[in-house]
């Protein structure tokens, strides 16, 4: 029989359950064309989680998620307990607890597990400050331990600190703390992150212009974890640039065969990794037709891209009118000291979902090229399911590809 899966609001139209039923609908009928369809919480135990829903009889439904709102008369229902493990309890340094209620505020939650091994649910609990701000989140999770954050916030409303205590039975208690400072414009400078009784350890340490770009980013303290970004006039990243790594970005700037180009398309791109002792910039130069969609990815090296030209050079020689790529030239390493052509790929689309791909080219005598794999030659390469998901990839060699109920790969 047909699943279905359906998402009910409530009278304010907040999503209140999703899930599956195995109602028979003729879905060109409109069946539910003159349907007010709503969903009430009963205050109870019930096979929809507590909400009785009009408007609709479902067949054999299975909840998959369900948000409650407003207030917390769902603890100690429907498999969320009313206990210390979801109960207020204040913690200093992190907010109190807002004494005039929390209407209109998603209070709680309830998810399914989909996976035989990890039976059962997980849910959350929610309070906010006078502010409705979330100050306190507690519930369970997928190990069948218990999760509680707790955060404070500036009066931006940005968070300054962070608290997670996660427990798994058997094991330890790992505590963890992430404190954040933002400079007078509420901008991230500094994030830091203390595991249980460690020594606090920085992240983040930002550093921005006159303008409020970032400007510098460095990470954990180390040296060598730091990237530093450059500008052009009009805010476009020019310079992504560190001990390890430096990426040039280009414009309107013209270099040797170069396209300037003014609407935003990057008309070029080099870099150079492994730190100084690396002299030999790599990159790309890029050509575009009139509806700014990428024709030539020209590759050389060296910082006039003028050595050792077309290596690595993509071609797309063909669009169709609703910008599916048709036709594809990669080039690549072919042999230990060659390189050629590698891929010439002709692709075939029913509508926007891709049938098949023929590859043109001969296949490379290098074991470790990574051209396109032509593995099947037939009018129809590629599956789909009724939701768009890919279910064979027969030049991949998979057959057959299963999906959860909620478009998951299972198997």
């Amino acid at each position: 029989m047909l699943v279905m899966s359906f998402s009910i609001s409530d009278a304010f139209s907040r999503i209140v359950l999703t899930g599956t039923c195995k109602n028979v609908f003729d879905y060109t009928a409109n069946p539910l064309g003159s349907n007010v369809v709503t969903a009430a919480w009963s205050n109870g135990s019930t096979a929809l989680k507590g909400y009785s829903v009009t408007g609709l009889t479902f067949t054999a439904p299975v909840v998959l998620s369900a948000n409650y709102y407003d207030d917390y008369e769902f603890l100690g229902k429907n498999g969320i307990p009313d206990d210390a493990t979801t109960g207020y309890s204040e913690m200093p340094g992190y907010g109190k607890r807002y004494s005039g209620g929390c209407k209109g505020q998603l209070t709680g939650n309830w998810t399914a597990r989909l996976t035989s091994q990890l039976a059962g649910s997980t849910y959350s609990v929610m309070y906010y400050d006078d502010r409705y701000r979330v100050i306190q989140r507690k519930g369970n999770n997928s190990l069948n331990g218990m999760e509680a954050v707790y955060t404070s916030y500036n009066f931006e409303g940005s968070p300054v600190k962070e608290k997670r205590v996660h427990s798994v039975p058997g094991q330890d208690i790992i505590t963890e703390v992430r404190n954040h400072t933002y400079d007078l414009a509420n901008r991230l400078l500094q994030t830091t992150y203390q595991l249980n009784d460690d020594a606090p350890v920085i992240l983040v340490d930002n550093v921005y212009d006159e303008i409020g770009r970032l400007k510098t980013e460095k990470r954990t303290g180390h040296s060598k974890l730091r990237t530093d970004y450059t500008y052009n006039l009009r805010s476009w990243t020019k310079g992504i640039n560190g001990p390890l790594f430096h990426q040039t970005l280009t414009y309107q700037e013209s270099i040797d065969g170069t396209t300037p180009y003014y609407n935003g398309n990057i008309s070029s791109m080099t870099w150079k990794s492994g730190g100084s002792a690396v002299t030999n910039e790599m990159g790309y130069r890029f050509t575009y037709d009139g509806l700014s969609r990428m024709k030539d990815a020209i590759y050389g090296e060296t910082n006039t891209l003028s050595i050792n030209q077309n290596r690595f050079s993509e071609q797309i020689t063909g669009y169709d009118k609703m910008g599916n790529i048709l036709s594809l030239l990669r080039y690549g390493q072919t042999s230990a000291t060659g390189y050629g052509l590698v891929d010439n790929l002709s692709l075939v689309y029913n509508g926007n979902q891709l049938q098949s791909v023929d590859d043109h080219a001969p296949n490379s005598v290098y074991g470790n090229g990574m051209e396109f794999k032509d593995n099947a030659n037939q009018p129809v390469e590629y599956g789909y399911d009724k939701n768009g998901n890919l279910t064979k990839d027969l030049n991949k060699n998979i057959s057959n590809i299963r999906y959860n109920l909620i478009n998951l790969p299972s198997q």
